[in-house]
Formats: structure tokens, C-alpha cells, sequence
């Protein structure tokens, strides 16, 4: 946390691979090294700074879906600001107004953008903890990816967190001896100081 009150984040819009299935890997764009980005989280009434730097051969915004903030803060590039160009760095910040569990992706060339992996997501944990408690968080995101975008094909490979089932991670996590892969089915995440 930043000594005026902020809890501050860095996001880096980048291409990535990924190991989709047992020896099918994707180039995707994702966040941070990793498609679909690191899940953030906070608290409702935080004041979050998120800055993000894009790496990718074209413009990009971030918009956070399902959030309350102010427009400038909302991700449409050319609309409620300016697109994020390759080597910028743009800063959104905001109050975090509500808690529950949002996702974050473009709103720039999304077509595509989204198709190969940018998203990530948001946990709002609420101010109370005693409302709607839970005991863990766990975050599934569901996504078609298309090996050639903007082509026209019979078929696409549904994914979760960007893995295709079933496959190893789905064996072990319904008992298998086999080790999990190096990167489970549970996603990387970061935290601001809860």
C-alpha cells in the first residue's frame, strides 16, 4: 500500500505460451506471463491503482467488467479514454464500490484480443467478513480458443483458465496418480495487503 492509501497493481499486456492440452501448445496474449492474467484481489472500499503496460504489437485497454468506477476508469479505448499503445503505460484507478468476483479484459480490437486469451480475474472480497462468507475463492474462467482467429472453422477448444479437459490436470484432480503438470488448474494470483 502506497502511503497515501492506495493498494497498487501492475498488469503487462504481453504474448505468452500456454500448454493448453498434453502437448498442444498455444501462443495467446495474456498478463503478466501468464494467460488468463493473475487473478487480483481486494477489498470493497480499497483504493486500487492498476497500471498497465502493454508489450503487445497492438493498442489495448483494460475494461472491469461488472464494476462500478468512473467512466475514464471503464477500458473503452476511444471512448472513455485513450487506447493504451504499445510500450505505454496507463494507470486506472478507483474506489472499489462493491464486492463479488469480476473479470477484466479488452475493449480494444476485443475480437481478437479476448479470443487469444486476454482476461483475468477480479475478487472483491466484501468489507465485512461475516457477509456472504466463504472459505476460498476459487476461479474458473471459460473461454473457446480458436486456433486461427478471424478464420472461419468447424470447431474450437473449449478451455477453462485456458486449459482444454479432459486431460492430465483434469485426471489428477479427480484422483489419478498422476503428478499434476508444473501449472495447475489453479491459477497464479497476487494480493494486496487484505
Amino acid at each position: 500500500m502506497t502511503a497515501d492509501g492506495w493498494k497498487e497493481f501492475h498488469l503487462v499486456a504481453e504474448p505468452v505460451e500456454r500448454e493448453i492440452a498434453p502437448g498442444m501448445v498455444a501462443r495467446l496474449w495474456g498478463c503478466n506471463g501468464q494467460s488468463p492474467g493473475p487473478t487480483i484481489e481486494a477489498v470493497e472500499g480499497d483504493k486500487v491503482r492498476i497500471f498497465v503496460t502493454n508489450r503487445l504489437p497492438e493498442h489495448t485497454t483494460v475494461h472491469w467488467h461488472g464494476m462500478l468506477l468512473p467512466s475514464g476508469m471503464d477500458g473503452v479505448g476511444g471512448l472513455s479514454q485513450p487506447p493504451i499503445k504499445p510500450a505505454e503505460t496507463f494507470a486506472y484507478e478507483y474506489v472499489l464500490r462493491k464486492s463479488g468476483t469480476f473479470m477484466y479484459h479488452p475493449h480494444a480490437d476485443e475480437t481478437f484480443q479476448m479470443a487469444v486469451g486476454m482476461m483475468g480475474s477480479f475478487v472483491v472480497h466484501p468489507k465485512e467478513p461475516a457477509f456472504m462468507r466463504v472459505d476460498r475463492d476459487f476461479v474458473l474462467l471459460a473461454g473457446a480458443y480458436v486456433p486461427r482467429v478471424a478464420t472461419m472453422t468447424d470447431f474450437n477448444i473449449w478451455t477453462w483458465n485456458s486449459r482444454a479437459f479432459p486431460g492430465r490436470v483434469c485426471k489428477n484432480l479427480l484422483g489419478s496418480d498422476e503428478p499434476a503438470p508444473p501449472h495447475s488448474a489453479q491459477q497464479e494470483s497476487f494480493a494486496g495487503s487484505l
